[in-house]
């Protein structure tokens, strides 16, 4: 049997298959964690813009824009729900792969097993499906993360929309021979630029982490339900994808413990809202002032030395509030706490950069530093006194699990202010018994905004 279709063969095949309860309960929080970050970001701009496009041009439908209106197509949805999704950088995110997989993952699980009137089972096991497919396929393509850099790829477009697609496939009990189709139509349309980075206002970099992903996924799978026949061989053939965009690729990786080893276990939550390579700093500084009896006051210096491939993304002249990590670490000491308003505050934002910044704050950039979530924060009182942690197993990672309680604290503090802390409540109990419900309706119902 070929690589594809023994990959095929899986996906088809999984809706039967149940999740031992580990990979079960973190797909529950994965959900409820993407959920939280889609309701917050349709706030933000990127989610606007997703929504009012999805709004306008959709025909009439009945599936559900988070926090907006339920009238559009499930393809429209999840194009605004993706965008929402990664617009406020708290989504999830899985290092050994460079996928941002729940943003484009979960809407497009959710858009079909509401159409499909599936249950939460089906739901569990579609969305650790998409985990186990989208973040595989991208450490088969490209091993290392030198390469991934080099080739300057947008790794979240491919594993998200092969992730988002095989979700989809499940939910829609397609055969494997419609998924073999399928996987060549969704290789067909991932570009993998990273050419987003220098786009100021992170819309385009929404777009394609989460929009684009989970509405190609949908439409390649439209195409195929509609009969269209595409390449049986997409991974396997001369010419085939893997050979095309993988940079040194390894065919062993793509279905190596697949269906024992989860790679939903091993995606990172991010306890802080904001971007990946501001949990180390924050999560350093946090635990001296806590284990050292700090307030915010009695701190004269914060030094962080953070790897160089981390420093350009989250670099001082970033004009997000929410990736500037100078910006961050500066409201972090003045406020003595870290909120999702604080961070994307922009009239703050702008008036701190006005001032000049903070000069008790410095950032460096360490080249012998591994290019992973890692800091050194050092930290020196107002009497001389100096402090010094080295952050390497960070929260929310698979060495250092989110609980329960936080998982959920987390999505409140996100959903309350912009649906009510009575449905962000609702809506965690939901998804958090989700192996129990028959259907998605009442999640859905939960998620529009009135």
């Amino acid at each position: 049997m070929s690589l594809t279709q023994a990959l095929a063969e899986y996906i088809a095949s999984a809706r039967d298959q149940a999740l031992p309860s580990s990979a079960l309960d973190a797909t529950k929080f994965h959900i409820l964690d993407t959920v939280a970050a889609c309701v917050s970001g349709a706030m933000l701009e990127p989610g606007k813009i997703g929504a009012s496009f999805s709004a306008t041009h959709s025909p009439p439908g009945k599936a559900v824009i988070f926090a907006g209106p339920a009238s559009v197509t499930s393809a429209y949805a999840v194009l605004a729900n993706g965008m929402a999704g990664h617009a406020d950088e708290t989504d999830d995110s899985h290092d050994n792969s460079k996928v941002h997989p729940g943003c484009s993952i979960v809407p497009t699980a959710l858009a079909v097993a509401h159409e499909e009137k599936s249950s939460g089972s089906d739901v569990l096991r579609a969305v650790a499906l998409g985990y186990d497919v989208g973040p595989r396929l991208n450490m088969t393509l490209w091993p290392r993360y030198e390469d991934v850099r080099a080739e300057r790829r947008g790794t979240s477009v491919t594993g998200g929309a092969f992730g988002s697609a095989s979700a989809a496939a499940s939910l829609r009990g397609l055969d494997p021979v419609r998924v073999q189709h399928l996987l060549s139509y969704v290789a067909q349309q991932v570009s993998g630029m990273n050419t987003w980075l220098t786009e100021a206002a992170h819309v385009e970099k929404a777009y394609m982490h989460g929009a684009w992903p989970a509405y190609s996924a949908l439409l390649a799978l439209s195409l195929v339900e509609h009969g269209l026949t595409g390449n049986p061989e997409i991974l396997d053939g001369d010419p085939n994808f893997i050979d095309i965009v993988g940079k040194n690729p390894d065919r062993d990786v793509l279905l190596h413990e697949i269906g024992s080893r989860f790679e939903i276990e091993r995606t990172n939550l991010k306890p802080f809202p904001a971007g990946s390579p501001v949990q180390a700093p924050l999560q350093g500084l946090f635990e001296i002032m806590r284990d050292e009896g700090l307030s915010s006051d009695a701190i004269h210096k914060l030094k962080v030395t953070i790897p160089t491939a981390r420093a350009r993304t989250v670099a001082s002249s970033r004009s997000m509030a929410n990736i500037n990590l100078n910006y961050l670490l500066s409201i972090a000491l003045t406020d003595g706490e870290f909120t999702f308003d604080a961070a994307h505050d922009h009239d703050r934002f702008e008036a701190w950069r006005e001032s000049g910044g903070d000069s008790r704050v410095e950032i460096i950039a360490d080249d012998s530093m591994a290019p992973k979530r890692q800091a050194i924060v050092e930290v020196t009182a107002a009497d001389g006194s100096q402090y010094r942690r080295w952050t390497t197993k960070i929260k929310g990672s698979y060495e250092n699990p989110m609980t329960y309680a936080e998982v959920e604290a987390k999505a409140v503090g996100l959903i309350a202010p912009v649906l009510g802390r009575g449905r962000a409540e609702a809506i965690c109990t939901f998804v958090l018994s989700l192996e129990d419900q028959a259907s998605i309706d009442e999640l859905m119902m939960l998620l529009v905004h009135d």
